[in-house]
């Protein structure tokens, strides 16, 4: 076997400077091995670092093209949204003054609609059936109607150009109840109606105080009435007014 600085023999004993030869060696290759460990644990650094940097790049520019698409993404109406079972739930459409959103229920009732109209917003709800029982408008400003299950009106709150009222109806459409306030007249009113719809009953308020007055009663529901007892304040005190039949009057008055 050849021999050397760098080998041993086979049964050469190792000197002092062969001992210390091999320390020096060693020692240089624990230096290398440190210098690698470090600059492997540099490289998986900058490795993970630029994973992080791709990845939230990619996110980031996922993010902004989801925005774009978002902002310029347009669906043309008339288009309709379903279930899993293919039942609409949702449609929208073009109507008369702008668009109209209705929601449906399963059985395809129309619940709920949302629309423009002439003056503005309008709302309205349905029963089970599809029977609009509620509505919401802005005409002359706002507007409230409550139905009966059957479609028939039973409660109005409304405005008027000078003032605002309220009517309720039965459920045969005749009037039973009607208030409000008039600006030209810069009253208060509550009118009770007969099962015929005819004034009955009036309460008014005045510049000059309030007033009550009783009607007759007509055969013919488009017959006017006319009042029988009229109790109303004056400037100079309380007023008493009773009526015949004729229409004819008869004042009392402190």
């Amino acid at each position: 076997m050849p021999g050397g600085r760098d080998e041993l023999s086979a049964g050469r004993v190792a000197t002092a400077a062969d001992l210390q030869e091999i320390d020096v060696r060693l020692s240089q290759l624990e230096q290398v091995l440190v210098r690698r460990r470090n600059d492997a644990q540099v490289w998986k650094g900058v490795a993970v670092g630029a994973i992080l940097a791709l990845a939230i790049a990619a996110r980031v520019g996922s993010q902004g093209g989801a925005a774009i698409a978002a902002e310029e993404r347009k669906v043309r109406a008339p288009f309709v949204v379903v279930d899993e079972r293919g039942k609409t739930l949702l449609r929208v459409r073009k109507g008369e003054s702008g668009g109209v959103l209705e929601v449906l229920r399963s059985n395809g009732n129309v619940q709920a609609t949302l629309a423009c109209g002439d003056d503005g917003g309008e709302f309205t709800v349905s029963g089970r059936t599809g029977t609009p029982v509620g509505e919401l408008s802005s005409v002359n400003g706002g507007s409230l109607w409550l139905r009966y299950p059957n479609g028939q009106q039973a409660v109005r709150f409304g405005n008027h150009p000078t003032g605002a009222a309220m009517a309720m109806h039965d459920i045969h459409r005749t009037k039973v109840l009607a208030m409000g306030t008039s600006g030209i007249d810069n009253m208060t009113y509550l009118k009770v109606f007969n099962r015929e719809g005819q004034e009955a009953v009036s309460l008014e308020e005045t510049p000059v105080g309030g007033s009550i007055a009783c009607f007759t009663e007509t055969l013919q529901r488009d017959q006017p009435t006319h009042p029988v007892v009229r109790v109303e304040a004056t400037p100079t005190g309380g007023k008493l007014t009773l009526f015949d039949r004729a229409g004819k009057s008869r004042t009392v008055s402190p």
